[in-house]
């Protein structure tokens, strides 16, 4: 997807911005699940529904969580994906 990944210490966050970000798409067995989901990102996330680009380039639409703390708490990942950033 679009924007860009933000590395916030122990967790990423993703903003606004031109770059790709990579990451992990799952299927909820519950809607209500989204509500613990909610309050485990916390008040400095917003869910919300994003064009996303599957690895078989299928186009879906996926809840993503947007960091909206201060940009400058966090170091931006070029590479947009998190996952590289700790290997």
């Amino acid at each position: 997807m679009t924007g860009t990944l933000l590395d916030l210490g122990r967790y990423p966050g993703l903003v606004a911005g031109e770059g790709r970000v990579r990451g992990e798409v799952y299927r909820l067995a519950h809607p209500g699940l989204l509500a613990t989901l909610d309050r485990e990102e916390g008040y400095n996330f917003e869910r919300r529904l994003t064009a996303v680009t599957l690895g078989d380039d299928r186009r879906a639409r996926a809840w993503t969580y947007w960091y909206r703390g201060p940009r400058t708490r966090g170091v931006p990942i070029p590479e947009g994906d998190w996952r590289t950033r700790w290997r």
